[in-house]
């Protein structure tokens, strides 16, 4: 995480994830289930409407 912290622009991994989870009013781990969530959806969707146009196998 420090890795991550410090590609953002902060000196500290810590401190990214204080301030991350501040102002999102969650943990990362809880953004990360959050879009995995979301994009498993949208994969979904995708594919019904791919079905429907008989384009995916």
């Amino acid at each position: 995480m420090d890795e991550n912290g410090r590609h953002a622009g902060f000196s500290s991994g810590s401190y990214f994830i204080q301030l991350f989870r501040k102002s999102a009013e969650m943990t990362l781990l809880q953004y990360r289930q959050q879009f995995e969530q979301i994009s498993k959806h949208s994969f979904g969707l995708q594919k019904v409407a791919l079905l429907r146009l008989n384009i995916y196998n």
